[in-house]
Protein backbone atom coordinates (compact mmCIF):
# COMPACT_ATOMS: atom_id res chain seq x y z
CA UNK A 1 0.00 0.00 0.00
CA UNK A 2 1.49 3.57 -0.68
CA UNK A 3 2.08 6.05 2.04
CA UNK A 4 -0.13 8.97 1.68
CA UNK A 5 2.01 11.72 3.01
CA UNK A 6 1.62 15.61 2.98
CA UNK A 7 2.89 17.14 -0.39
CA UNK A 8 5.11 18.80 1.72
CA UNK A 9 6.43 15.91 3.82
CA UNK A 10 9.80 15.44 2.16
CA UNK A 11 12.87 13.04 2.84
CA UNK A 12 14.30 15.58 5.18
CA UNK A 13 11.16 15.68 7.30
CA UNK A 14 11.26 11.98 6.58
CA UNK A 15 14.62 11.45 8.31
CA UNK A 16 14.59 13.46 10.91
CA UNK A 17 11.36 11.56 11.67
CA UNK A 18 13.26 8.46 11.61
CA UNK A 19 15.71 9.95 14.06
CA UNK A 20 12.83 11.37 16.67
CA UNK A 21 11.34 7.92 16.43
CA UNK A 22 14.68 6.17 17.30
CA UNK A 23 15.75 8.66 20.13
CA UNK A 24 11.94 8.01 21.93
CA UNK A 25 12.57 4.12 21.80
CA UNK A 26 16.41 5.13 23.36
CA UNK A 27 14.48 7.23 25.87
CA UNK A 28 11.40 4.89 26.76
CA UNK A 29 13.97 2.12 27.73
CA UNK A 30 16.64 3.73 29.14
CA UNK A 31 16.94 5.82 32.42
CA UNK A 32 19.27 8.59 31.73
CA UNK A 33 17.53 11.90 32.21
CA UNK A 34 20.41 12.94 29.18
CA UNK A 35 18.52 10.73 26.84
CA UNK A 36 15.03 11.91 27.37
CA UNK A 37 16.17 15.59 27.39
CA UNK A 38 17.93 14.55 23.88
CA UNK A 39 14.68 13.50 22.51
CA UNK A 40 12.76 16.53 23.93
CA UNK A 41 14.94 18.75 22.47
CA UNK A 42 15.03 17.01 18.55
CA UNK A 43 11.60 16.82 18.82
CA UNK A 44 11.12 20.37 19.39
CA UNK A 45 13.30 21.24 16.28
CA UNK A 46 11.13 18.43 14.12
CA UNK A 47 8.11 20.05 14.96
CA UNK A 48 9.73 23.84 13.92
CA UNK A 49 10.76 21.94 11.25
CA UNK A 50 7.51 21.00 9.89
CA UNK A 51 5.41 23.89 10.71
CA UNK A 52 8.56 25.45 8.69
CA UNK A 53 7.71 23.73 5.85
CA UNK A 54 4.26 23.60 5.94
CA UNK A 55 4.30 26.84 6.01
CA UNK A 56 6.59 27.26 2.64
CA UNK A 57 3.91 24.98 0.95
CA UNK A 58 1.01 27.15 1.89
CA UNK A 59 3.06 30.05 0.91
CA UNK A 60 4.32 28.43 -2.12
CA UNK A 61 0.21 27.24 -3.16
CA UNK A 62 -1.17 31.01 -2.57
CA UNK A 63 1.83 32.50 -4.55
CA UNK A 64 0.92 29.93 -7.65
CA UNK A 65 -3.10 30.71 -6.93
CA UNK A 66 -2.55 34.78 -7.37
CA UNK A 67 -0.11 34.17 -10.39
CA UNK A 68 -2.56 31.90 -11.92
CA UNK A 69 -5.60 34.08 -11.43
CA UNK A 70 -6.47 36.29 -14.14
CA UNK A 71 -8.83 39.29 -14.02
CA UNK A 72 -12.18 38.64 -16.16
CA UNK A 73 -13.60 41.91 -17.72
CA UNK A 74 -16.98 40.37 -17.86
CA UNK A 75 -16.85 39.36 -14.37
CA UNK A 76 -15.75 42.73 -13.14
CA UNK A 77 -18.21 44.37 -15.12
CA UNK A 78 -21.16 42.10 -13.45
CA UNK A 79 -20.21 43.19 -10.27
CA UNK A 80 -19.62 46.91 -11.58
CA UNK A 81 -23.23 47.14 -12.54
CA UNK A 82 -24.56 45.06 -9.77
CA UNK A 83 -22.89 46.81 -6.99
CA UNK A 84 -23.00 50.26 -7.81
CA UNK A 85 -26.46 50.77 -8.48
CA UNK A 86 -26.97 53.96 -7.00
CA UNK A 87 -24.02 54.83 -5.86
CA UNK A 88 -21.26 56.46 -8.41
CA UNK A 89 -18.53 54.71 -5.92
CA UNK A 90 -16.54 52.30 -7.14
CA UNK A 91 -17.09 48.84 -6.71
CA UNK A 92 -13.57 47.58 -7.73
CA UNK A 93 -10.79 50.11 -6.16
CA UNK A 94 -7.80 50.57 -8.49
CA UNK A 95 -6.42 52.75 -5.87
CA UNK A 96 -5.28 52.37 -1.74
CA UNK A 97 -7.21 54.67 0.36
CA UNK A 98 -4.63 56.93 2.64
CA UNK A 99 -5.40 55.26 5.68
CA UNK A 100 -3.60 58.43 7.55
CA UNK A 101 -6.26 59.90 8.80
CA UNK A 102 -8.20 57.52 10.70
CA UNK A 103 -7.49 58.43 14.40
CA UNK A 104 -4.57 56.88 16.96
CA UNK A 105 -5.59 54.66 18.97
CA UNK A 106 -4.30 56.27 22.61
CA UNK A 107 -3.05 54.05 25.56
CA UNK A 108 -6.10 54.40 27.61
CA UNK A 109 -8.04 52.92 24.72
CA UNK A 110 -5.20 49.66 24.57
CA UNK A 111 -5.41 49.24 28.05
CA UNK A 112 -9.61 48.82 27.91
CA UNK A 113 -8.99 46.51 24.50
CA UNK A 114 -6.45 44.47 26.43
CA UNK A 115 -8.73 44.54 29.67
CA UNK A 116 -12.11 43.47 27.82
CA UNK A 117 -10.08 40.34 25.67
CA UNK A 118 -8.75 39.02 29.31
CA UNK A 119 -12.41 38.88 30.50
CA UNK A 120 -13.95 35.63 30.20
CA UNK A 121 -16.80 34.53 29.26
CA UNK A 122 -19.35 32.42 30.90
CA UNK A 123 -18.82 34.30 34.09
CA UNK A 124 -21.64 36.16 36.33
CA UNK A 125 -23.21 39.22 35.92
CA UNK A 126 -21.15 42.55 37.00
CA UNK A 127 -22.21 45.13 39.17
CA UNK A 128 -23.71 46.97 35.91
CA UNK A 129 -25.48 43.53 35.05
CA UNK A 130 -23.62 42.96 31.65
CA UNK A 131 -22.33 39.53 30.81
CA UNK A 132 -19.05 39.48 29.48
CA UNK A 133 -19.48 38.14 26.38
CA UNK A 134 -21.53 41.24 25.50
CA UNK A 135 -18.22 43.46 25.82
Amino acid sequence: MERKSQSWFDKECYRKRQQILELLQKAKYSTSVANLRQYNDKRRKYKRLLRAKQMDYIEMKAKQLIDSAIVDPFIEEHFQRILNVNDGTAAFLTQHKNCSNFPRITEEEEEEEEAIVETHNRKALGPDSIFNKHL
